[in-house]
């Protein structure tokens, strides 16, 4: 471990403090094995260690095995001590945690962090995406007497003659609705 001397000299530094001043009748020495401070009453380090001190194990991201994959197959051969996910055939981000003597996996589905669109066959409007943008073109037909027309603008205009369309007066929707 890269940071393994540094911490062993850190750590040892204290408890040689320790020795030194507070405790030096009882505590002889001390040494840092597995990432544990253990302190002895002899001074070879020999027996059972009086007191035993257990750091916090370091872990870190481990970039050989966080990868993500486009179509995940989760095995046990292939992430030891992980419960499967069952997002197997999704795309998943898998993150590797590794520490002293061990790497845990977390599996992200990509499919949770990013909402993937897929477009539905349409006789009336062509729907595109590309480059983060979606684009609808809406379909008109050329046949004659449509009510719709696109301008050189691409809006759409109406094409009937407004004062052609006629209103129901009151008394013919209720009597339309009229019931007996």
């Amino acid at each position: 471990m890269a940071n393994e001397k540094l911490v062993t000299l850190e750590q040892l530094g204290i408890v040689k403090a320790y020795i030194d001043i507070k405790d030096e009748s009882a505590i002889k020495s001390a040494a840092y094995v597995d990432n544990k401070i253990s302190l002895y009453t002899t001074t070879d380090k020999s027996g059972t260690a009086a007191v035993e001190i257990d750091l916090p194990e370091e872990m870190f991201l481990d970039q050989t095995k966080t990868t993500f994959v486009g179509e995940f197959e989760w095995s046990d051969a292939a992430y030891p001590g992980s419960t499967n996910p069952s997002l197997n055939g999704k795309p998943v981000l898998v993150l590797a945690v590794k520490g002293d003597k061990t790497v845990t996996y977390s599996f992200i589905s990509i499919e949770s962090v990013i909402k993937t669109y897929v477009g539905e066959d349409s006789e009336t409007v062509d729907v595109t995406v590309a480059d983060g943008k979606v684009k609808a073109d809406v379909k008109i037909s050329a046949d004659g007497g449509n009510a719709l027309t696109i301008k050189a603008d691409g809006l759409f205009v109406a094409t009937a003659d407004k004062s052609e369309i006629t209103f129901a007066t009151d008394d013919e929707v209720r009597e339309l609705f009229k019931t007996t």
